[in-house]
């Protein structure tokens, strides 16, 4: 399955960690995030992954309609397919932060183990098992 790669964000497959790496960046209209989800979803699928490293660092604000979405729908349909494991980079943005707590409020995402980081690095080695080198970015939630 081939990567999604656009300016506007990335979904990747790593082989070395069986992960998909989904990047958001700036305003993102409705139905591209969707895409971008779905995307994520079908290579989660695809390629039996278990983890998931969602960086949003870069992320204005979520959608209204895709907050709704990802609630009610997207982490349901991702734990069901196997994802047990997230590490989330938190929008530096306030309005990006304050619509991710608001997703991440839902039962579904409870259900998952995650984590929250302000870079890159220290998601992927949580996601690693190298606790050392995580637990300098984790963040309280």
């Amino acid at each position: 399955m081939k990567n999604f790669i656009e300016e506007y964000g990335t979904v990747v497959h790593e082989q070395d960690q069986n992960l998909v790496s989904i990047c958001c960046k700036g305003y993102i209209p409705y139905e591209n995030l969707v895409d971008i989800a779905e995307y994520g979803y079908s290579m989660i699928v695809f390629y039996k992954a278990d983890a998931c490293l969602i960086n949003m660092q870069e992320m204005k604000i979520y959608p209204f309609a895709f907050e709704e979405y990802l609630r009610n729908t997207w982490y349901a349909k991702i734990r069901a397919a196997g994802i047990n494991r997230i590490a989330f980079i938190v929008p530096e943005n306030i309005f990006g932060k304050i619509s991710m707590e608001h997703v991440h409020s839902s039962e579904d995402v409870k259900k998952i183990e995650r984590q929250y980081f302000t870079d890159e690095q220290s998601g992927r080695a949580w996601l690693s098992h190298i606790p050392e080198a995580a637990s300098q970015a984790v963040l309280s939630h």
